[in-house]
């Protein structure tokens, strides 16, 4: 039996890169952190991530206000 393996869907982070330039201030955790991302993940890895990068946002935006 052979088993058939799916290539499972790479997602493009540069956008949100791009958006974490622009928005972001440049001491922010969540900047660096999206910057040292490679630009492209798998879809598993990126819901992985997710979680972690709206924990920062939060962190952020809470010190912030």
């Amino acid at each position: 039996m052979k088993s058939e393996m799916k290539s499972e869907k790479i997602v493009n982070i540069t956008p949100l890169k791009q958006l974490a330039i622009e928005r972001l201030p440049k001491d922010s955790t969540l900047r660096e952190v999206l910057l040292c991302e490679p630009d492209e993940m798998t879809a598993t890895e990126y819901l992985i991530k997710i979680p972690t990068w709206q924990k920062l946002l939060k962190i952020e935006v809470s010190k912030n206000h």
